[in-house]
């Protein structure tokens, strides 16, 4: 058991953040090595379109998880001066959401987030 997650010897768990079912399927069907089960509760089935199978192209099904959201606070105080604009709360949240959730910042699974680098958003 890895994290609560059953995995049986030998198979492969897939964990996977975004993407359609069918990109998903295919992906995991381009880069899985062959003979692996895989676990997870989401299934999906892809047909193997290689040309070597010449009209008689088998499908595969697969299976993987979706991650579950967490939800991630940010705590702030913000010391009053004549210096401070009246909007700087938002302007702060907006720093920090567009910090977090765009380019390669952005969270992603398992990703560490340091409060010192939040804080380098807001300072810049």
């Amino acid at each position: 058991v890895q994290q609560g997650v059953s995995i049986p010897a030998g198979a492969q768990y897939i964990l996977v953040e975004g993407g359609s079912p069918s990109d998903i399927g295919r992906a995991i069907l381009n880069k899985k090595p062959p003979g692996i089960p895989t676990v997870g509760t989401q299934i999906v089935t892809v047909q193997d379109t290689n040309p070597v199978y010449s009209g008689n192209q088998p499908s595969y099904s697969f299976n993987y998880d979706r991650p579950t959201p967490v939800a991630v606070y940010v705590v702030m105080t913000i010391a009053a001066s004549d210096t401070v604009p009246s909007d700087a709360a938002q302007r702060i949240q907006k720093a920090i959401v567009s910090y977090l959730t765009t380019g390669a910042n952005r969270i992603r699974i398992g990703k560490t987030i340091y409060a010192s680098r939040l804080s380098a958003v807001v300072d810049g």
